[in-house]
């Protein structure tokens, strides 16, 4: 259990993760118009790193949603 005394600090700690990740997301978005800048970065991010993303949200999903072997 948290102690009562941290509580204000982890409250702020988390307001400010927020704040940070609603500003970097602002930041990051600039510029981009079209749903395919979103997928491929602008054209920007080169075949080896859209690869890698699209395999690890294929093998995410696969091993969310895949089938379970039960013993």
């Amino acid at each position: 259990m948290l102690d009562p005394k941290y509580i204000p600090l982890f409250i702020g700690g988390f307001i400010a993760w927020i704040v940070i990740m609603i500003l970097v997301g602002y930041f990051t978005s600039r510029g981009k118009n079209k749903g395919s800048d979103f997928l491929t970065g602008g054209s920007n991010l080169g075949f080896f790193l859209i690869f890698c993303t699209v395999g690890a949200t294929m093998i995410g999903t696969g091993k969310g949603i895949g089938k379970r072997k039960c013993d």
